[in-house]
């Protein structure tokens, strides 16, 4: 007889699906992917915005009526939004990207791995079965990341990308993302545990079969 899900995963695992583990990841600030292509494209998109800004206003510093002192002040805004998406690119991405591991959290079972995310009053929940042919791997470290799937979205092809790799496809790139369990202390451990789904996985298929 199959057990009853654990609370808040009715209709959700299958019938004979069971949690193994579940965790989350670390919720730091990660500056290891700093220096790639985006941070490039980042540099440059600030330091061009900061010289916009400057020279609007020493070109309208020249002017010394009423009118001119407000267009003094208000003409640089117009390029503070360009700065404010230049600073997120270099360095604001990195705590975006932690903001999202610390809302988000893990669970693997015998069947498939979990990855729920809270984002406000919205939550949701990715599954990604584990079989014999599901490629992991492992980058092992006092943090380690366990990848075992990849995520394929398309962005214009002037856009930066910190992604892994990147394909040309008419006007447009298409960019491959690995999804996983990410900055874990256990990645190891929580490695093996997923090694061995695989294996029983496997053995069950091969049962079927007979």
């Amino acid at each position: 007889m199959a057990k009853a899900p654990p609370d808040g995963w009715e209709g959700i695992l299958d019938a004979d699906e069971e949690i193994l583990w579940q965790g989350a990841p670390d919720g730091g600030v990660d500056f290891s992917g700093f220096w790639s292509v985006q941070t490039l494209f980042a540099l440059f998109f600030t330091g061009f915005s900061l010289f916009w800004i400057t020279m609007a206003y020493m070109m309208t510093g020249q002017m010394t009526d009423t009118v001119g002192r407000m267009v003094n002040l208000v003409f640089p805004l117009f390029g503070l939004p360009f700065l404010l998406v230049g600073l997120h690119m270099l360095l604001g991405r990195f705590w975006s990207d932690a903001r999202r591991r610390r809302n988000s959290y893990y669970t693997l079972t015998n069947r498939a791995a979990y990855i729920g995310v809270q984002s406000g009053a919205k939550r949701s929940l990715d599954r990604y079965a584990i079989g014999p042919d599901t490629r992991l791997t492992l980058e092992d470290g006092d943090l380690g990341n366990i990848w075992f799937a990849t995520r394929v979205s398309t962005m214009p092809l002037h856009a930066p990308s910190m992604h892994r790799s990147r394909s040309r496809i008419g006007g447009a790139t298409q960019t491959v993302d690995p999804v996983g369990f990410e900055r874990l202390s256990n990645a190891r451990q929580i490695y093996g545990m997923m090694r061995k789904v695989q294996i029983d996985r496997a053995n069950a298929e091969g049962d079927d079969d007979v």
